[in-house]
């Protein structure tokens, strides 16, 4: 663990975000700013009880529309607290990934890939 690390108070610690920190420090030595943290374990994506966004997608085995929807629910209101417009907006892309996803299930997309004109 990373002995006296600090988080900003509004994101307390949990075992996950712990671990997190813990398996960081062995790849990046031990000084991490709270920047780092943010990127390894973003608390917005935390629950209370220590569980996060990427353990429900891996468990549930989701592709990438289901894991963006599902990550868009959990942050909305969370990764800017106040911030409705920033709220909705995050609801807004959780109904695109949505309905992209209902269009790839129906068969709907195009997704040929074709070089841009340079």
């Amino acid at each position: 663990m990373i002995v006296g690390q600090a988080t900003p108070a509004s994101h307390p610690r949990t075992p996950v975000m712990d671990a997190a920190l813990d398996a960081a420090e062995k790849t990046s030595g031990p000084k991490m700013s709270s920047m780092d943290i943010e990127v390894v374990a973003p608390p917005h994506y935390i629950s209370p009880s220590g569980l996060e966004h990427v353990d429900v997608v891996e468990a549930f085995n989701l592709n990438h529309n289901r894991a963006a929807a599902l990550k868009y629910l959990l942050r909305a209101g969370k990764k800017d607290p106040g911030d409705h417009a920033k709220e909705i907006q995050d609801l807004s892309k959780l109904v695109w990934h949505i309905e992209r996803e209902k269009k790839r299930l129906k068969g709907e997309l195009d997704v040929t890939w074709t070089s841009s004109p340079r």
